[in-house]
């Protein structure tokens, strides 16, 4: 059985936080749980935590918690057409902003 992790007070995210809604923060809760749970269960993160089915199981919690939270639904609706394959490469991997263009 998994056990949950008491991380370590990080006093610049709880700043960022401000501008964070009840739905980001239970996204930024089940991913963190879910990794940490893969991780004890003996599984490789390196893989998965730039990738774009990451991306793309964030967005789709996005939503999930959003319905349960009563966000807009046409709010939801326009999320749901959000196309995020372009930050990523041709690999999967998440696509660097530093990278210069060729």
């Amino acid at each position: 059985m998994a056990r949950i992790l008491n991380f370590p007070n990080q006093e610049h995210i709880k700043q960022e936080q401000q501008e964070w809604n009840k739905t980001d923060g239970q996204v930024f809760d089940a991913i963190e749980l879910l990794l940490e749970y893969a991780h004890e269960c003996g599984n490789s993160l390196d893989p998965v935590l730039d990738s774009q089915e990451l991306g793309d199981l964030i967005k789709s919690l996005h939503i999930f918690f959003g319905k349960m939270n009563g966000v807009n639904p046409s709010y939801l609706n326009w999320e749901k057409t959000i196309d995020i394959s372009e930050l990523y490469n041709d690999k999967g991997y998440l696509a660097s902003v530093d990278k210069e263009e060729e």
